[in-house]
């Protein structure tokens, strides 16, 4: 099987399953109905009422997942000073929020790393549905990269991304069908430019992959939804009271031949009749608390399934929750996490490592990524933590400083801001003794 089938069989398998995910994240959801005559009457109503809990599921995860700083050995502090320096002038404070966001949600994110023009390195984040690699079976080593798209005059183009080239596609006429329909004898080499060489023999396609978090929100997103289109439908028809009266004879309408209704509802009315058998009375109104009800209970188990603390959701259980509590609370949430970190961490390393080696700086591969907490912490309890930790651990205070999140730069200003030596002043023309 050549390396093109490869990359299209599987763009034809994950693609659908990624853009259903990002569908829900963004809002457009498939509105579940009790049956059709509910769908073809309130269906044009309704169709854009949505309680859209898949952000916060996602967004919440990917808040606590911040790059403060890389590190490495003593005799590479140089290079992992430029990493960082590179990390600030892409502005991946906010790019990689974005990639995470795209992980987290549809399970992988890309990043292509490559020089532009200058020969600087540029870091390009990438819409997870025109990306996939391919794997060594054994190593599980990227072998290639993909990234597959529609240029403006609606043709397929295609990359593939190796370790000595990078292959340009594209197909020979507009491609309008679904992605199953994708097949290898569409495309054909890029005419102009069907390879550039890739002189870093390192594949310049990073995927971080992980388990798409939306898979278990998006079945109770679908009876949240239904509940909201249900009270809805209950506050138009039933929300309030309903008056009836029996015994009556109605007047006749001369024009329209209707029966007219022999009384108006106000404050400053009464509804009287001289008939002996006439009733009046109403219905009550309906309750519309246990749609709250359900509602939030779908909140809550939204917050089960995902693993998301529950006070996300804005669902005030008590009073404000301690510091103590808050961890407990968000002990599973830390973990999950912690986990990515672990698996998002080395990925990171390495697309900074090919961007440095871009830039002419050799790294030794001991580079790593430093992240905030994933506790949530309050400034009081950090330097609280990290007093113990010098007092009783006797760990040294460059240490805790690099901990606290202070760049090495800083740390030797600090260094040398406290080597100065303040000569004590004199007396009055005394000698000292």
């Amino acid at each position: 099987m050549t390396d093109l089938k490869k990359a299209l069989e599987l763009f034809i398998a994950v693609r659908p399953g990624r853009e259903h995910l990002i569908d829900y994240y963004d809002g457009r959801h498939q509105l579940m109905f009790a049956t059709d005559r509910f769908k073809s009457t309130f269906g044009d109503m309704l169709k854009t009422m949505k309680d859209n809990l898949c952000p916060i599921v996602v967004e919440a995860t990917a808040d606590r997942m911040e790059v403060i700083n890389f590190s490495g050995s003593e005799a590479e502090s140089e290079v992992s000073k430029r990493a960082w320096e590179l990390w600030q002038r892409e502005q991946m404070e906010l790019n990689s929020y974005r990639l995470h966001v795209e992980a987290i949600r549809s399970g992988a994110g890309y990043l292509i790393v490559w020089p532009d023009d200058a020969g600087k390195a540029r870091f390009y984040v990438q819409d997870s549905r025109n990306c996939v690699v391919v794997r060594d079976p054994e190593t599980d080593a990227i072998r290639f990269g993909a990234k597959l798209w529609k240029n403006e005059e609606k043709k397929l183009r295609l990359n593939l991304y190796y370790p000595e080239k990078v292959q340009k596609l594209i197909s020979k006429n507009a491609f309008e069908a679904g992605v199953s329909q994708l097949r290898e004898a569409e495309f054909i080499p890029l005419e102009g430019e069907p390879e550039t060489p890739n002189p870093f023999g390192v594949v310049p396609m990073f995927e971080f992959a992980t388990s798409p978090i939306l898979d278990n929100a998006v079945p109770i997103q679908n009876a949240l939804n239904k509940t909201v289109c249900d009270k809805l439908v209950a506050m138009e028809f039933a929300a309030f009271r309903q008056r009836y009266a029996t015994g009556l004879e109605f007047p006749i309408d001369e024009i329209t031949g209707e029966r007219k209704m022999p009384f108006k509802a106000g404050v400053d009315r009464i509804w009287a009749t001289d008939r002996p058998e006439a009733k009046f009375g109403d219905f009550n109104e309906a309750d519309l608390t246990q749609f709250l009800k359900v509602a939030d209970s779908y909140r809550l188990e939204m917050a089960r399934v995902t693993g998301t603390p529950l006070h996300f959701f804005a669902i005030v259980t008590s009073d404000a929750i301690s510091g103590e509590a808050l961890k407990t609370l968000e002990s599973r949430f830390t973990k999950r996490i912690t986990r990515l970190c672990l698996s998002f961490g080395p990925v990171w390393a390495e697309a900074m490592e090919f961007a440095l080696r871009i830039e002419g700086v050799t790294a030794g591969g001991d580079l790593t990524v430093q992240w905030t907490p994933a506790e949530q912490r309050s400034e009081r309890e950090v330097l609280e933590t990290l007093g113990m930790k010098r007092d009783t651990l006797d760990v040294p205070v460059d240490t805790l400083r690099e901990e606290y999140g202070y760049t090495e730069e800083d740390i030797r200003k600090f260094n040398r801001e406290n080597a100065i030596i303040v000569e004590p002043e004199r007396g009055d023309g005394e000698d000292d003794e």
